[in-house]
């Protein structure tokens, strides 16, 4: 279904993505979200599974069968049969272990999703990075065509500098020359995206993004993040909280480990005998066994057999006691859930902090850029300069600006998968 959702997004798509960039950057935030919601091999996820799968077992009815043949030297042989299911009564070791075994499951199915939202992130954010290269070159192409008199795409034509300003046609010079790093970066990190996701390669962008023409994620303000909504879906709350239950689990575990286990047992057997009186002789028992606590200072079994033959009782000890002693408990350390609590909602304010100077920043220099292009200038080298330098900038700070709200986006768990 996943990769039929792409299917159907790359088709409707690739129309607009060639020119345009808010169309090609929504066609790589889908096929990003389609690869992340797709199935995929996670080993970590395998082993707790499997882990899981193998507790689960511990607690269920166990069958046993055997086979013993012999010969004897005076021509004598036999072949004896026996087959028991042993039923787990009391079982507090295989219960814990479950439990154990599923909350690393959890834990493991969190990482996974968490690894996955950060390449989502990754693929986001190299393609706000490659529209930037985009809007860096547009820049450095106009200064390039006001230093060599062409005409500008305002329709006026920039002599050259005059007497007097060798020092700012320099400036200018060695600016124009990033040009064809930043077209090689921009086609660069589209080529990447293209061969990545499986987009068609765009043709370059005909413009700078303003943020209002960001779709989202690029483009959703960090204020409409909520705290408790953060909170809830945060993957470092998360994962902190699923580890607090992993831990808990395996204390409950070694607990379990150390309580009393009984077991029920229904077996018989059957003994095929040659050369002898009784060719064919059948048993029967049922049998009640207790484990002794490993930890006890005595450990041992208890059993009580009874069966064709009669009644079987067996005790068994063991001293001194060599089996480990219990881990010690833990030490009382601060809350992990509240330290990433807190840490989340910090770098929540620092990102909305870090948006609003940033927004603050773009408005100064979207009005010196308007400034620029007024009809009472716009004919000179130094105002071709000034126009690029300023477009540098904005191209910085709108990158700056989309990554801050992916960073915050991401640290919100508001990414596939």
């Amino acid at each position: 279904a996943a990769r039929r959702a792409l299917v159907v997004a790359l088709l409707a798509l690739t129309h607009v993505a060639a020119a345009d960039p808010a169309g090609w950057l929504a066609a790589v935030r889908d096929a990003a979200y389609a690869r992340a919601l797709a199935p995929a091999e996670a080993p970590a996820v395998e082993a707790a599974g499997l882990e899981l799968e193998r507790a689960r077992n511990r607690t269920l009815p166990a069958v046993r069968a055997s086979e013993q043949a012999r010969l004897g030297w005076d021509g004598t042989a036999g072949i004896a049969l026996d087959a028991s299911l042993r039923i787990p009564v009391v079982a507090p070791d295989a219960e814990a272990a479950v439990r154990l075994a599923g909350a690393r499951l959890r834990l493991a199915l969190r990482s996974a999703a968490a690894a996955r939202r950060g390449e989502v992130h990754a693929v986001l954010a190299r393609a706000v990075a490659a529209l930037a290269a985009d809007a860096r070159a547009l820049a450095l192409a106009d200064l390039d065509r006001a230093l060599t008199g062409a005409p500008t795409p305002a329709g006026a034509s920039t002599p050259p500098a005059g007497a007097g300003a060798e020092r700012t046609e320099l400036d200018a010079r060695l600016l124009a020359d990033r040009l064809g790093a930043q077209r090689r970066e921009a086609d660069r990190l589209r080529r990447e995206l293209a061969h990545e996701l499986g987009l068609p390669e765009p043709a370059p962008a005909p413009g700078p993004l303003r943020p209002a023409d960001l779709p989202p994620p690029y483009g959703s303000p960090v204020a409409s993040l909520g705290s408790e909504r953060c909170l809830a879906a945060a993957d470092e709350v998360a994962l902190a909280r699923l580890a607090v239950r992993e831990r808990r689990a395996a204390t409950e575990a070694r607990a379990g480990q150390a309580a009393t286990r009984i077991e029920l047992e229904l077996g018989g057997g059957i003994d095929l005998a040659a050369n002898a009186p009784a060719n064919v002789r059948g048993r029967a028992r049922l049998a009640v066994s207790v484990r002794l606590p490993p930890w006890s200072p005595t450990p041992g079994a208890a059993a009580l057999r009874a069966g064709s033959d009669g009644l079987e009782q067996e005790l068994t000890l063991a001293w001194p006691n060599l089996e480990p002693a219990p881990a010690p408990a833990a030490p009382d350390a601060a809350d992990p859930v509240a330290a990433a609590e807190r840490a989340l909602l910090g770098s929540l304010a620092e990102l909305r902090a870090q948006e609003q100077e940033l927004l603050r920043r773009r408005e100064l220099l979207a009005g010196a850029l308007r400034a620029s292009t007024s009809a009472a200038r716009g004919a000179t080298l130094a105002d071709a300069y000034l126009r690029a330098t300023v477009r540098l900038q904005l191209a910085d700070v709108d990158q700056a600006l989309a990554l801050t709200r992916l960073d915050a986006v991401r640290a919100c768990g508001a990414l596939p998968p």
